[in-house]
Protein backbone atom coordinates (compact mmCIF):
# COMPACT_ATOMS: atom_id res chain seq x y z
CA UNK A 1 0.00 0.00 0.00
CA UNK A 2 1.54 3.30 -0.91
CA UNK A 3 1.27 6.17 1.21
CA UNK A 4 2.10 9.94 -0.11
CA UNK A 5 4.41 12.31 2.35
CA UNK A 6 5.80 15.68 2.16
CA UNK A 7 9.03 16.23 2.68
CA UNK A 8 9.23 18.11 6.02
CA UNK A 9 13.42 18.46 5.54
CA UNK A 10 16.46 17.06 5.15
CA UNK A 11 19.83 17.74 7.60
CA UNK A 12 22.98 16.34 7.28
CA UNK A 13 23.65 14.26 10.09
CA UNK A 14 27.42 13.85 9.53
CA UNK A 15 29.45 13.65 5.56
CA UNK A 16 27.52 11.33 3.37
CA UNK A 17 24.77 10.82 5.59
CA UNK A 18 21.75 12.20 5.98
CA UNK A 19 18.06 12.02 8.27
CA UNK A 20 15.12 12.98 5.66
CA UNK A 21 12.10 13.75 7.61
CA UNK A 22 8.33 13.28 6.11
CA UNK A 23 5.18 14.18 7.13
CA UNK A 24 1.88 11.95 5.93
CA UNK A 25 -0.26 13.91 3.41
CA UNK A 26 -3.15 12.20 4.84
CA UNK A 27 -5.24 13.17 8.68
CA UNK A 28 -4.27 9.81 10.06
CA UNK A 29 -1.18 8.39 11.45
CA UNK A 30 1.37 5.77 9.32
CA UNK A 31 1.47 3.18 11.43
CA UNK A 32 4.74 0.81 11.97
CA UNK A 33 6.77 -1.14 14.06
CA UNK A 34 10.36 -0.81 15.21
CA UNK A 35 12.79 -1.36 12.97
CA UNK A 36 10.72 -1.35 10.14
CA UNK A 37 11.44 -0.35 6.40
CA UNK A 38 9.63 0.94 3.40
CA UNK A 39 10.06 1.26 0.21
CA UNK A 40 10.72 4.97 -0.99
CA UNK A 41 9.93 6.86 -3.91
CA UNK A 42 10.68 10.80 -4.52
CA UNK A 43 9.06 12.46 -7.07
CA UNK A 44 11.56 15.04 -7.73
CA UNK A 45 13.79 16.00 -10.55
CA UNK A 46 16.34 15.70 -9.01
CA UNK A 47 16.44 11.99 -7.88
CA UNK A 48 15.30 8.83 -10.35
CA UNK A 49 11.89 8.10 -9.43
CA UNK A 50 13.06 4.42 -8.71
CA UNK A 51 11.44 2.56 -5.18
CA UNK A 52 14.35 1.99 -2.70
CA UNK A 53 14.32 0.53 0.95
CA UNK A 54 14.57 2.42 3.79
CA UNK A 55 14.92 1.45 7.35
CA UNK A 56 12.17 4.19 9.15
CA UNK A 57 14.75 5.36 12.23
CA UNK A 58 11.81 7.15 13.93
CA UNK A 59 9.96 6.01 17.01
CA UNK A 60 6.48 4.81 16.55
CA UNK A 61 5.11 7.10 19.02
CA UNK A 62 6.04 10.23 17.07
CA UNK A 63 2.44 11.28 14.73
CA UNK A 64 2.42 12.30 11.91
CA UNK A 65 5.39 11.95 10.89
CA UNK A 66 8.87 9.79 9.70
CA UNK A 67 12.06 9.85 9.83
CA UNK A 68 14.49 8.23 7.68
CA UNK A 69 18.64 8.27 8.00
CA UNK A 70 20.47 7.84 5.15
CA UNK A 71 23.86 6.73 4.29
CA UNK A 72 25.51 7.17 0.92
CA UNK A 73 26.52 4.23 -0.61
CA UNK A 74 25.45 4.01 -4.39
CA UNK A 75 24.13 5.79 -6.78
CA UNK A 76 21.28 6.51 -5.93
CA UNK A 77 21.65 7.41 -1.88
CA UNK A 78 24.39 9.67 -3.49
CA UNK A 79 21.52 12.09 -4.20
CA UNK A 80 19.83 12.00 -1.44
CA UNK A 81 21.22 15.39 -0.74
CA UNK A 82 19.82 16.88 -2.99
CA UNK A 83 15.96 16.29 -2.06
CA UNK A 84 14.61 19.30 -0.66
CA UNK A 85 11.42 20.22 1.64
CA UNK A 86 7.99 21.19 0.34
CA UNK A 87 5.56 20.77 -1.06
CA UNK A 88 6.74 17.60 -3.10
CA UNK A 89 5.83 14.08 -2.38
CA UNK A 90 7.37 10.99 -1.38
CA UNK A 91 5.49 7.69 -1.58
Amino acid sequence: MRHPFRVLGIEMEAPRVWTLTLATHEKRRFHFAPGQFQFLRLHSARIPTDDHPFTIASSPTESGRIRLTIKESGDYTALIGRVRHGPRYAR
